[in-house]
C-alpha cells in the first residue's frame, strides 16, 4: 500500500514539474506586494490612484458628482449586488462632499448599513469584477494599492486621503 502510494505521488510530482506548474512557481521567487517588499507606487490608497490620467479625469470627487446625476447600469448592477439584502437602490448617488477618501464614504457605506451596500463589498465588486476593468488590466487587482500593511503590529489597513 505504501509503495503504491508513493508511486502515486510520485506520478503527480512528475505531472506538476513536467507542465512547468512547480519550476515556474520555484523561479519567480515571491511576488512583489507594495510597501512589503516592494516600492508602494500609491501610498495615499484611494487617491493616489484616483487621479487625472491620460486627460481623464478618475478622481472620487469627479466620480461622486458624475453619479450625483445617474449611476450607469454595470456600475448600479455592481452596486446593488453589494447591497444589503431587501435594498433597492435608486441610481443615483447623493450629492455629498468628497474631502477624506474613505473614510468619509464609510460613514455612510458602513459594514451595518441598511441603506448603502457596505464600503468593502463595494470596492471588492467594482474593483475586482467586469470585463473592461481598469483596476485589473491595469493594476493587476493588487490588494496592497488599497491595503497597506503596517509591519510594527502587523495589521493591514485602508489609508486616507483628501484630493
Amino acid at each position: 500500500m505504501l509503495k503504491k502510494s508513493l508511486k502515486v505521488a510520485a506520478i503527480a510530482m512528475t505531472l506538476v514539474f513536467v507542465f512547468g506548474i512547480g519550476f515556474k512557481a520555484l523561479s519567480q521567487g515571491p511576488r512583489s506586494i507594495p510597501g512589503v517588499n516592494a516600492d508602494d507606487k500609491f501610498p495615499k490608497g484611494c487617491v493616489s490612484c484616483h487621479t487625472v490620467v491620460d486627460g481623464k479625469d478618475h478622481k472620487v470627487s469627479t466620480i461622486v458628482k458624475a453619479i450625483a446625476d445617474a449611476v450607469t447600469p454595470e456600475l448600479l448592477a455592481k452596486a446593488q449586488a453589494s447591497s444589503p439584502e431587501g435594498l433597492t437602490l435608486k441610481g443615483k448617488h447623493p450629492k455629498v462632499p468628497t474631502t477624506e477618501v474613505p473614510k468619509k464614504c464609510m460613514m455612510c457605506h458602513s459594514k451595518t448599513s441598511k441603506t448603502a451596500p457596505a464600503f468593502s463589498r463595494l470596492m471588492h465588486t467594482i474593483h475586482l469584477t467586469g470585463a473592461t476593468n481598469m483596476f485589473m488590466s491595469t493594476f493587476q487587482g493588487e490588494c496592497g494599492h488599497c491595503h497597506k500593511y503596517d509591519k510594527a503590529t502587523g495589521d493591514w489597513n485602508l489609508c486616507n486621503g483628501t484630493e
